[in-house]
């Protein structure tokens, strides 16, 4: 109990569902652990970005509602697709930081999960090719599903369709492993 503000915090980083299940410094390793990659389906963005991008995807979402058949949250969401794994670093990239919404199926004792999410973002993108570095507001929306296929390990693959930023169109798929 005394780390539920903590450990909501913290469950953003991979996998909410987990939180009572773990130590708040598990959760931080597990963020850091959890690998991803970006795959743009847009030639604008494969020619100004290049290929394929580390990524990552952070959620501080509220508790789930369960209504009918659904679990329905909301809150804030930061996506990020670079040419280096750790954040702060050069290199062509782009991001999304914005608020968000996510509704996905009800029954926690399923391993796959099909979700959608939707929200208004910031985007930013830099790219050296280009001389490119601008942010503007674009709406954005991914569907994709989550497979629980070990107990602290997850599988994430999603389609994003994105806004364009600086008129290059950042729509692709990710595919990320969730530890924690």
């Amino acid at each position: 109990k005394k780390w539920s503000l903590a450990c909501a915090v913290l469950a953003s980083i991979s996998m909410p569902a987990l939180c009572s299940a773990q130590s708040p410094a598990a959760k931080i390793i597990g963020g850091f652990l959890s690998p991803g990659a970006y795959f743009f389906s847009a030639s604008s963005a494969k020619s100004a970005l290049g290929s394929t991008k580390f990524y990552d995807d952070t959620r501080f979402y509220s508790k789930k509602a369960h209504r009918w058949n659904a679990a329905f949250s909301g809150g804030i969401e930061i996506i990020s697709a670079s040419d280096h794994y750790l954040p702060f670093t050069n290199g062509n990239d782009f991001s999304l930081f914005g608020a968000s919404f996510r509704i996905t199926t009800a029954d926690d004792k399923k391993s796959v999960h099909p979700y959608i999410t939707a929200g208004l973002f910031s985007g930013h993108i830099r790219s050296a090719a280009m001389a490119l570095d601008t942010t503007q507001f674009v709406p954005a929306a991914a569907i994709g599903v989550d497979w629980r296929f070990a107990r602290y390990l997850t599988l994430g693959v999603a389609y994003h369709i994105n806004g364009n930023i600086g008129h290059i169109d950042t729509n692709g798929f990710s595919l990320m492993l969730k530890i924690f």
